[in-house]
């Protein structure tokens, strides 16, 4: 229920081509409401069709589960290609090429026949220009409208603000370092609570210009994070000595094992495009 709804436009026509074809028949009679209704059941030509067509949807659905099978994220990008091309030539072998020469009377295979039309049904919804458009609209367009409404209100100020705050990022960045203040830790218990703090310089810059974050995750075979996360420090107000500028972050990891992460600072302003958009970051 709720998962595929079918409006009433294209029930009944779909109800009357079955009914034409004799796989349907219809009485009138009083429902429970007290009017009049159209009772639709099957036929015993009807009966076998469903049977035919269920074993057809199993069939499919078993193909689309070995195509939907995911290799292992911890395989390298080498190993996970030759899992999915073995996972693939092992569905046309097994499934789509006995479909396409299983021939019947006629001369050719109605269980291909059967599959290129669900095929057909289920993909155009989803794959065709509507939503190609809706997407570019709802990914792009808008977006971009929506920038230009806030860059373009009252007289272009924020485009003004932000090119000057653009202009002295540029200027101080070469000086942005950071450097770690508490011990890190190589090995606690699930559940256990850490405490990360670092110490930023910033030259002339506020803590509010820049992002400072963790990224964390566990490395695949071939060292990259598939699961990284972000987790973002805050500024707690001090400064340290040198005049560098302290961040904390408090971190609970929901992952076991073996993790890794690493920490970074970026510019960060809120009327930004995109949070990267400036190219510059500082990695510790």
């Amino acid at each position: 229920r709720d998962v595929v709804q079918v409006p009433q436009g294209s029930l009944y026509p779909a109800l009357h081509r079955l009914e034409n074809r004799g796989l349907l028949t219809a009485d009138w009679k009083t429902s429970d409401t007290g009017r009049e209704s159209k009772f639709y059941r099957l036929t015993p030509k009807g009966r076998k069709q469903l049977k035919e067509e269920a074993a057809s949807w199993l069939r499919l659905t078993e193909a689309i589960e070995l195509i939907l099978k995911p290799a292992a994220e911890s395989l390298d990008d080498y190993r996970r290609n030759q899992e999915e091309s073995k996972t693939l030539y092992e569905l046309l072998q097994d499934h789509v090429i006995p479909s396409y020469y299983s021939r019947n009377d006629m001369g050719y295979s109605s269980d291909w026949v059967r599959m290129a039309k669900r095929s057909i049904a289920t993909l155009l919804p989803r794959f065709n220009s509507t939503r190609m458009v809706n997407e570019y609209v709802a990914k792009f367009y808008l977006p971009a409208t929506r920038q230009w409404r806030r860059f373009s209100e009252t007289g272009f100020a924020n485009a003004r603000l932000l090119a000057d705050w653009k202009a002295h990022v540029r200027t101080c960045w070469p000086e942005v370092r950071i450097r770690r203040l508490d011990t890190p830790s190589k090995r606690i218990t699930f559940g256990a609570d850490l405490k990360f703090e670092v110490a930023v310089n910033l030259d002339a810059l506020r803590p509010e210009d820049v992002a400072v974050e963790m990224v964390f995750g566990r490395l695949s075979a071939n060292g990259d994070q598939r699961t990284a996360s972000q987790h973002r420090f805050e500024a707690d107000g001090t400064l340290t000595p040198a005049g560098e500028h302290r961040f904390v972050l408090q971190l609970t990891p929901d992952l076991c094992g073996k993790l890794e992460y690493k920490l970074r600072v970026y510019p960060h302003h809120e009327l930004l495009t995109h949070p990267l958009e400036m190219g510059m970051m500082v990695w510790l």
